[in-house]
């Protein structure tokens, strides 16, 4: 095989993961979007995404917007250099929102749940929170996409852990669904 094709090859499975990367940021912050619309016209459709589900809470909604637009603007090939600050921004947003929501899960409840939404959020029988292990995928989720694009390899094994640590508590969730194990799923 001649260096030439080789490198087209390596160029096509880089732009092919690209494009993949962008779908899944595209799919990713419209799914924020979205539940942030059903909370606004109060659709239980579009706020709890799966039929029979629970409403997702509005500050999800919000981290999975910035993980989205984090993961989108760090392929950015525009302005380099301020689309990776915006990126890095979008991601920190997410690691506090999870680190707030894990403190409040702890003691220090600080009520971020329930800033937007305010008096819907309150009417409901059981509180709309975030998940304890959706504000640990969060947490995972910001601390990888702040390691994207780095250049030095401890950080790049240290987001590839990261994320694989994120897919394994992705697997028992989505494991706790599949079952009814309500103790997989939430608190």
């Amino acid at each position: 095989m001649t260096p030439h094709k080789v490198d087209s090859r390596v160029d096509l499975r880089a732009e092919r993961l690209e494009t993949s990367a962008r779908f899944i940021a595209a799919g990713v912050a419209t799914l924020g979007v979205l539940v942030l619309l059903g909370w606004a016209v109060d659709s239980r459709t579009l706020k709890s995404v799966v039929p029979g589900l629970v409403a997702m809470n509005p500050l999800t909604a919000i981290a999975f917007l910035l993980a989205g637009g984090s993961l989108w603007l760090s392929l950015a090939r525009f302005d380099a250099t301020q689309a990776r600050r915006l990126a890095a921004a979008c991601a920190g947003a997410v690691v506090i929102l999870a680190v707030l929501r894990i403190l409040g899960y702890m003691g220090t409840d600080l009520g971020i749940d329930r800033v937007l939404f305010f008096g819907r959020l309150d009417a409901q029988p059981i509180p709309n929170r975030m998940a304890p292990n959706t504000a640990a995928a969060f947490l995972l989720a910001g601390l990888a996409l702040l390691g994207l694009g780095s250049k030095a390899r401890w950080m790049r094994g240290a987001t590839q852990f990261l994320t694989f640590l994120l897919l394994a508590l992705a697997m028992v969730t989505l494991s706790g669904y599949a079952y009814s194990a309500g103790g997989l799923v939430q608190v």
